[in-house]
């Protein structure tokens, strides 16, 4: 039997961190699901629903514990490893509000998530990419507890790598660091007061 409605693992995981970690005693949130694809896969509501954010939402698996030979001595420094393939076009004609990028570590540690505008993600990945109608794009977010890293490695040198991991300095494009988008969830709760 086929199934009529599916929500996939990204969306849920997102949608309950979403009610779960976000809210609290000042502010809670609703999160809900479309009925059929319209380019948001949830749109989140303040508690009496008179504000919303509407959210694209890609998941991947961990890569972590498949980083090839030449990548695997950086380990240590990464909690977790991810690889999405996205289209331009979507990205270009986005009706969300902003795009999620969830990675649930391998090891069940708490889900990372890159919280960003379509239009700054389009931009940077053009940067870095150029104009290829797929983007595949890898991110790879550091295990520091105090400052965590993200940073977009897809088509970084062996060299370049060691520098950011190893020597923990900035990557030379300053587009490939998207730390300030790493569980950043502040425009998501700007939209919503």
């Amino acid at each position: 039997m086929k199934s009529l409605f599916t929500v996939h693992a990204g969306e849920y995981l997102t949608g309950a961190y979403i009610e779960e970690k976000l809210s609290n005693k000042e502010h809670s949130y609703n999160v809900w699901v479309p009925g059929r694809d319209t380019g948001v896969d949830l749109l989140v509501t303040n508690s009496n629903n008179t504000k919303m954010c509407s959210l694209q939402v890609k998941y991947t698996k961990d890569y972590y514990l498949t980083l090839g030979n030449a990548d695997a001595k950086f380990r240590s420094n990464l909690t977790t490893c991810g690889w999405w393939t996205l289209d331009r076009n979507k990205i270009l004609t986005s009706p969300a509000d902003l795009w999620v990028l969830m990675l649930l570590p391998f090891d069940n540690k708490d889900p990372q998530f890159i919280i960003i505008t379509p239009q700054e993600l389009l931009q940077r990945l053009s940067k870095i990419h150029g104009n290829s109608s797929k983007l595949n794009t890898y991110f790879w977010i550091t295990n520091d507890q105090d400052n965590p890293r993200c940073i977009e490695t897809r088509g970084l040198k062996a060299t370049e790598k060691y520098a950011i991991f190893a020597k923990n300095e900035s990557p030379k494009e300053s587009v490939r660091d998207f730390s300030e988008f790493l569980n950043n969830w502040n425009p998501l709760l700007e939209k919503l007061k």
